[in-house]
């Protein structure tokens, strides 16, 4: 079969040029996902509780600065790369990622995606979504799962999808409160001897013990400050 003359070629999403604009079935095909999917991302999704979303596409073009509009039949190319950056579809350099590809309902991406704006130093700004966390902090998923509504603490950011995600710098705070906490509690005394100096249990049979709990048999220690063989300090 032959072209029709005068037939312009069909570009892919894939190779268009950076400023195309791209049509819904493009970035459908470019993202392996349905023109239904895309639709949400213009005009928005209808929540539980009957609200509208703020489509996808216009806030990122508001993080970005561009005048774009629901209205229109396309979508800037800046605005869907952008896009598939920050929720998982693409890599740096817009390779399409298999984790996102045909995803129905809320999922995670498989590796901490990437903020349309940079961070102070000019460099990519990284978005840390739930299993992320889970590793670098060492906790478990469900655990990292409960703290958006289990701690007041914990940084919480929500994505154009609504999926709660922390920032490099939310992830170095909360892992320095948590460190905090661990000093807090590793300082806080398990019991006090019959002078009233407070002790710790000691876990090891190899550390030096101050004397045994009666009620539990255990070895402990006295903590710092209370020891008899501590140098005073001048």
């Amino acid at each position: 079969m032959t072209k029709k003359e005068g037939t312009a070629p069909r570009t892919s999403a894939r190779t268009a040029p950076a400023g195309q604009e791209l049509t819904r079935a493009q970035i459908a095909q470019w993202f392996g996902v349905a023109e239904q999917t895309v639709a949400k991302w213009i005009v928005g999704q209808k929540q539980p509780k009957g609200e509208i979303r703020t489509p996808a596409f216009i806030l990122i073009a508001e993080t970005l600065g561009i005048d774009y509009s629901p209205s229109q039949s396309t979508v800037p190319r800046v605005i869907v790369e952008a896009f598939g950056k920050a929720v998982g579809y693409l890599d740096e350099e817009n390779n399409v990622l298999a984790a996102g590809q045909g995803k129905r309902g809320t999922w995670l991406p498989a590796k901490p995606t990437i903020d349309p704006l940079p961070d102070k130093d000019g460099k990519p700004r990284k978005r840390w979504y739930r299993d992320h966390v889970a590793d670098e902090l060492g906790l478990s998923v469900n655990t990292v799962a409960g703290l958006p509504s289990r701690d007041p603490q914990f940084p919480r950011n929500f994505d154009e999808m609504g999926r709660v995600f922390l920032y490099d710098d939310d992830l170095d705070a909360y892992t320095a409160i948590l460190e905090g906490r661990d000093k807090a509690k590793a300082s806080k005394p398990h019991g006090h001897d019959e002078q009233g100096r407070p002790w710790r249990f000691i876990d090891s049979p190899q550390a030096p013990a101050d004397g045994i709990d009666p009620e539990t048999k255990r070895a402990y220690r006295l903590l710092p400050g209370h020891r008899e063989d501590e140098q005073p300090q001048s």
